[in-house]
């Protein structure tokens, strides 16, 4: 049989309980980061999200105050650097949701 698209998915998931409800238009993937084992990105919204890979699943998400236009992961996601709209960086730990500028 054809696997084709078998395991495709759209980002952001409008469709999680935790989604971004505003306006499809008006939500959208600014930048992405990828490791081993993770999809990370951020959103136009301030929306940063680690997906597991290996279960197919969002395994944490981070709501920050203005748009991400970059992210950058450590090797295991552990640890992210993030850079919003105003070039301010912030140390991000989606362990525990902790966030320093």
């Amino acid at each position: 049989g054809n696997d084709e698209g078998q395991n495709s998915r759209l980002f952001p998931d409008r469709d999680a309980p935790a989604a971004d409800k505003r306006s499809a238009v008006d939500v959208h993937v600014e930048c992405v980061a990828l490791t081993e084992d993770y999809f990370v990105y951020g959103t136009s919204s301030g929306q940063v999200s680690y997906f597991l890979l290996a279960d197919w699943t969002g395994v944490s998400e981070f709501r920050h105050s203005k748009a991400i236009k970059s992210v950058h992961p450590n090797a295991n996601a552990t640890r992210s650097v993030f850079i919003d709209t105003t070039h301010d960086v912030f140390f991000h730990n989606p362990i525990n949701d902790q966030t320093t500028p």
